[in-house]
This record gives C-alpha cells, sequence and structure tokens, in this order.
C-alpha cells in the first residue's frame, strides 16, 4: 500500500513539473514574435553639450573664472524595448551594468547620459525576454556599442583647420599619441613643400613650352613700341616745319 502511495505521489509531481515546465516555455510563435521585436531594438549614441558649474577655483592669469563651463558628454539612447524585452547593458570601462524595461522609456526612448569622454568605451548589450512573457529571462539577442574618445590634439599643430585625417578628429576610436602627430605635421609640411615646388615647375614648363611664342610676342611689342616712338617723333617734327 504504501508503495503505491509513493508510486502515485512520485507520478503526480512528474505531471506537476511537466505541465509547470510547458508553461514556463514560450510557444514557437510567440517565441519568434519576441526574437524578431528584440532584432529591432536599438542602442545609439549621439554627443551632446551641456553647461555646469565650473570645477576649477583656480583663478587665470587674466584673472577671470567663468562660474560655467560647456562640457560634451554622450547620450545612449535605446528604442523600441516593448514591454515582453528587457535589456542589460555593461560598459567595459567603469563595470557599471545597468537593466531597462519599457517603463523607462519617455516618448518611446530610454535614454541615459555617459560623462567620461576620456576613454574609449565598450557597451555590450544583451536582450532578455520580460516577466510579461511565458518564457522569462530567457537571452535572446547580444550586441556591442562603441563610444569614442575626445581627442586632445583636436585643433592643435597640425590639427589646426578644417584637417580631413582621421587622426585630427575630435572624436577617435582609439588613443592618438605624439608621435602620430609629429610624423602628421612633417608629412604635412613635405606635401607643402611638394606642391610649391610642383607650382613653380610648372611655371618653368609653361615658360620653357611657351618659349617661342613669348619670344615672338616680345618682338612684336618691341617692334610696335619703335614704331609708335618713330611716329610720334615725325609728328613732332612736322609741326616744327
Amino acid at each position: 500500500m504504501k508503495k503505491k502511495r509513493v508510486v502515485l505521489t512520485l507520478l503526480i509531481s512528474c505531471l506537476f513539473l511537466l505541465t509547470n515546465a510547458k508553461a514556463s516555455r514560450c510557444v514557437d510563435e510567440e517565441f519568434a514574435k519576441i526574437y524578431d521585436d528584440a532584432s529591432k531594438v536599438k542602442v545609439t549614441y549621439e554627443i551632446k553639450s551641456k553647461e555646469i558649474d565650473n570645477p576649477v577655483e583656480e583663478v587665470s592669469d587674466t584673472g577671470y573664472r567663468p562660474e560655467k563651463i560647456t562640457v560634451d558628454y554622450f547620450q545612449v539612447n535605446i528604442v523600441n524595448l516593448t514591454d515582453k524585452l528587457y535589456i542589460k547593458i555593461t560598459n567595459d570601462q567603469d563595470g557599471s551594468v545597468r537593466t531597462y524595461t519599457s517603463n523607462d522609456a519617455n516618448n518611446g526612448v530610454v535614454s541615459y547620459e555617459i560623462e567620461d569622454i576620456n576613454n574609449v568605451a565598450k557597451l555590450a548589450y544583451t536582450l532578455y525576454t520580460s516577466s510579461n512573457t511565458n518564457c522569462a529571462s530567457e537571452e535572446l539577442y547580444k550586441n556591442e556599442l562603441t563610444l569614442p574618445m575626445y581627442n586632445v590634439f583636436y585643433q592643435v599643430g597640425p590639427c589646426i583647420g578644417e584637417v580631413d585625417v582621421p587622426e585630427c578628429q575630435k572624436y577617435v576610436t582609439s588613443e592618438v599619441d605624439t608621435e602620430t602627430i609629429r610624423n602628421l605635421s612633417y608629412k604635412e609640411t613635405t606635401e607643402a613643400a611638394k606642391d610649391i615646388k610642383k607650382e613653380e615647375d610648372n611655371k618653368k614648363g609653361f615658360i620653357e613650352k611657351n618659349k617661342k611664342i613669348i619670344l615672338i610676342g616680345g618682338s612684336i611689342i618691341i617692334v610696335m613700341g619703335a614704331i609708335a616712338t618713330t611716329v610720334v617723333i615725325r609728328k613732332r617734327r612736322s609741326r616744327l616745319i
């Protein structure tokens, strides 16, 4: 009798576990729809500016210290996050982990700020099914977003002005060193010298190529000048007579 009870209990337990496991799984159609929603989630960034209190207490040589200064920052934006999903974002630079759901969205966009612009940061993000599904916390999708860093050589030395080279952009995805800028400066000076020489060579080439025309033209000018002088002298003589 005891054995029958034990067997019956085991059968009921197994049935309960199977039923519960089935209930905790999404059917194919539901999972396909959730996965499609996850593929539409986009994580992007914008470089923005804001005014903050000046953290520097020392007064400059001019005696002026602005109370406010303008600084750049990154605004990370997450769009298309539905109530069937949640997202985890890990910042490799500071080790922070952020979790967001559709409840955190404002007009359909989840946004947060990152103030560190002096280091390249990689944001690894993973999308999961939310508790509003029958298969909560299942991993759906992984991706990565790289935030660039501020270039300390921006508008410095050979990077002054509209210089269309990667090493001179305001934000770069790898640190630019002094040697790179030194080589860039040498290259710029060398290319400028080449341009000047090319221009001089072009002038010399033009003169050499058109030497005959220039000589003939010069001769004509001299002859015409002589004729004009002769005419003027003759006119003066005719007046005297």
